[in-house]
């Protein structure tokens, strides 16, 4: 029985590390690498923060936390969403200006190289 709970253990850790390998979708841009988008890193901690978030009223509710505990870390993980959030919008904003800033001309399709638009 031992046996059997090690070896299961054994291939879920096995799993676990090769999740990554088979996560990316083709076509990916570095795909493989382990390029990743400021903006990708972003949106995934705040996945996290929101992911804590629930994690916390759940245990505050379940009387795991004091609310002393819960108003403190509940203020933290708030703080950090606002912090991420600003970095989203500062990295629109530069998106934004780079678009605006961008040559007017010609406009081609990406797909076909077809005008899209004329000069």
């Amino acid at each position: 029985m031992l046996l059997l709970s090690c070896a299961a253990v054994a291939l879920a850790g096995a799993l676990y590390a090769l999740m990554p390998l088979f996560g990316r979708r083709p076509g990916d841009l570095g795909e493989g690498l382990g390029f990743e988008t400021e903006a990708e890193r972003l949106l995934d901690r705040k996945s996290v923060v929101d992911k804590n978030l629930e994690d916390l009223a759940l245990d505050y509710k379940m009387g795991r936390l004091s609310g002393a505990d819960y108003q403190r870390l509940e203020a933290g993980d708030k703080s950090e969403a606002a912090g991420i959030l600003e970095s989203l919008e500062r990295l629109d904003a530069a998106i934004e200006a780079a678009i605006a800033a961008a040559p007017a001309g010609k406009k081609f399709c990406a797909d076909c190289g077809r005008r899209l638009v004329e000069p």
